[in-house]
């Protein structure tokens, strides 16, 4: 087997359109291609460097929807059309990581793979890419999906939360008991006072070849479908496959298995790990709480602190 880190890949997602940060975004160039922070690069340009760290420009992939590919390729001119995996249809994020699992398996069986959203803020990079390299050290020797999770500062009804089972499996990794998205408020309070609650990052590492076992084994509709033709991952045939076959993944998480968990049941499938609790200063902007003004939005970062994101084009 070749080192860890000639193996890792990083997938971003980048499909989305920032519809809760209208009007500085919108649907024809929603928030990852905006500079939010004023300092002149965009949320997916941020996010491309910062794990620059992790592996080369060649292993990192976007997944976008197809009507963005001209302006990913725009922000991020080191990437090859390849790189870009175009979604023709919003079919969620079951579909997104099964899709970029296939062609980076296709690419190299004994990929390490980082998932993660194109809109993240995070102060602490530093920080991040030591717990981010930490968890691809475990997943490389261990069959574990793990995801990353952040000690919460504040309730908030804008996260999903993690509740994780105290007994270490390893160095700061620990079993996954439940998630829940997106509680009340009084729900949210109660995660918070009980101290077995994380916020939920949405950021995921595992081995492309685990990842696809756990859907085949509690998603099958998604790997039947986008596993039907593994033969035309990487080849000039995939993006006519994909136009084919993606749209008939299930538009809605909860359809994918009868008990109604959906994409969830990927994550509980008992080989779920979490890294964490470490706070790592790292709000998302789809989480984030916001309000608007004259000069820019204004947010609470991963301390509770408010931060200003500038309007394009407004004085600073």
């Amino acid at each position: 087997m070749k080192e860890r880190s000639a193996s890792t890949y990083v997938a971003i997602m980048a499909g989305g359109v920032g519809s809760r940060f209208w009007p500085a975004s919108r649907t024809a160039k929603p928030k990852q291609f905006l500079d939010m922070l004023g300092v002149g690069k965009s949320l997916l340009r941020l996010t491309f460097e910062r794990f620059l760290h992790l592996c080369p420009a060649e292993h990192i992939f976007v997944v976008t929807n197809r009507e963005y590919k001209d302006l990913v390729m725009e922000h991020l001119p080191e990437l090859s059309e390849h790189q870009v995996l175009c979604e023709p249809s919003r079919n969620n994020t079951g579909p997104c990581i099964a899709y970029s699992a296939f062609k980076i398996a296709g690419l190299d069986p004994d990929a390490n793979m980082v998932v993660a959203p194109s809109d993240h803020l995070i102060a602490q990079e530093s920080a991040f890419l030591e717990v981010v390299n930490r968890a691809l050290d475990f997943t490389s020797g261990h069959e574990a999906l793990l995801t990353l999770g952040i000690q919460p500062s504040r309730p908030d009804t804008g996260y999903g939360y993690i509740r994780f089972k105290a007994e270490a499996v390893a160095d700061s990794v620990y079993p996954v008991a439940q998630f829940t998205e997106k509680p009340s408020m009084e729900k949210a309070e109660a995660f918070l006072k009980s101290g077995e609650y994380l916020w939920n990052s949405g950021i995921f590492i595992w081995r492309a070849a685990s990842v696809l076992q756990a859907f085949e084994q509690h998603a099958p509709q998604i790997f039947q479908i986008l596993g039907e033709g593994k033969e035309v991952y990487n080849t000039p045939s995939e993006q006519a496959f994909i136009d084919r076959q993606y749209p008939l993944t299930p538009q809605h998480l909860r359809r994918l298995c009868r008990d109604g968990k959906g994409f969830e049941r990927v994550c509980d499938s008992g080989r779920f790990r979490l890294v964490g609790p470490r706070h790592l200063g790292l709000p998302s902007c789809r989480g984030a709480k916001r309000r608007f003004g004259k000069c820019g939005i204004r947010v609470k970062d991963g301390f509770g602190r408010g931060l200003r994101i500038p309007r394009p084009g407004a004085r600073r």
